[in-house]
């Protein structure tokens, strides 16, 4: 819930505004195969085929079929832009493998023609080695499924032969959050300027950081807190007074230069130059990096719960 005073008729005035959202939910994995020296897996949204629609347990919102809710399959869902492969050595400790496009929209003159319905990943496996898959999917919004589809045990011979088996089953719960990817990335350092260019007035400070080395491709936006005259929090601060001191979230896209350096004007500062500022980094799973100096993990959740 956030609150606007911008279509007011007066600033004594306000406006509250809901914002709801669902995290996508991920495919189905199917059996995998060998692509050469690499294990090819396929996953689909368990739609059934044209002659046997799945209508009973899609793996996506929508559970009605178009035009013919009885004949036809249930369509894509139209608010995915692509999946993330995630693999395991040991069914526990996961981590971002790669992605693949959802292929679904490709251009003004081919939207709507949704024909996809199964997709591929190739995946590097050494012989006489055994790891497990599992893939979720993201939305153009940057919202990721917060549990991972059900997981896909492959194993290879020293020979390089494939055996293979579902390791647990699609989740009772697509919708739901299951942590199981918990590390935040690497803490950002802010390096902000008191009176720099643009920013030239008392009060307006330019925040300034770098993407981290590692990983970014897995940050969704940084959040920036600010306070005039002592740090914005400390590992002892309550979550409810440490958000009164987020200022703003900046989508890691608006990274426009491609160069991974950010920067943000605050034209609401202390004009004694006595502004603090922290910035973070949250990734698709919610996780929010540590400031600098070690203050414990921290996670991003939707308030309220679902």
């Amino acid at each position: 819930m956030f609150t606007s005073t911008f279509l007011n008729a007066s600033d004594a005035s306000s406006n509250l505004f809901w914002a709801v959202a669902y995290y996508p939910y991920p495919p189905e994995v199917k059996p995998a195969s060998k692509s050469g020296s690499n294990v090819r897996l396929t996953w689909d949204f368990n739609q059934g085929t044209a002659a046997a629609p799945n209508f009973t347990n899609p793996r996506t919102y929508a559970t009605r079929g178009w035009p013919h809710e009885t004949n036809d399959r249930p369509p894509s869902p139209r608010e995915v832009d692509k999946f993330r492969v995630w693999v395991s050595d040991d069914n526990s400790k996961w981590a971002p493998l790669g992605t693949t496009s959802y292929n679904n929209c490709r251009g003004n003159n081919e939207c709507g023609m949704w024909t996809e319905t199964s997709w591929s990943y190739d995946a590097a496996q050494p012989p006489d080695t055994t790891r497990y898959y599992a893939v979720t999917s993201l939305e153009y919004s940057g919202l990721e499924s917060r549990t991972l589809s059900n997981v896909w045990k492959v194993t290879l011979d020293v020979d390089g032969n494939i055996r293979q088996a579902q390791q647990s089953v699609y989740p009772a719960n697509p919708g739901g959050a299951t942590a199981f990817y918990t590390t935040p990335t690497a803490p950002i350092t802010a390096q902000y300027a008191h009176k720099e260019a643009p920013a030239t007035a008392d009060g307006q400070y330019v925040v300034k950081w770098n993407a981290p080395a590692e990983n970014a491709s897995m940050i969704r936006y940084y959040n920036i807190y600010a306070k005039d005259g002592a740090v914005p929090f400390t590992k002892d601060t309550p979550k409810p007074e440490l958000q009164k001191t987020r200022i703003a979230s900046i989508p890691a896209s608006s990274d426009y230069s491609g160069t991974g350096a950010f920067r943000y004007i605050d034209w609401l500062g202390a004009i004694n130059g006595s502004t603090t500022y922290i910035v973070t980094a949250v990734d698709y799973q919610g996780n929010e990096s540590l400031p600098s100096g070690a203050m414990g993990p921290r996670r991003i959740e939707r308030v309220p719960a679902p």
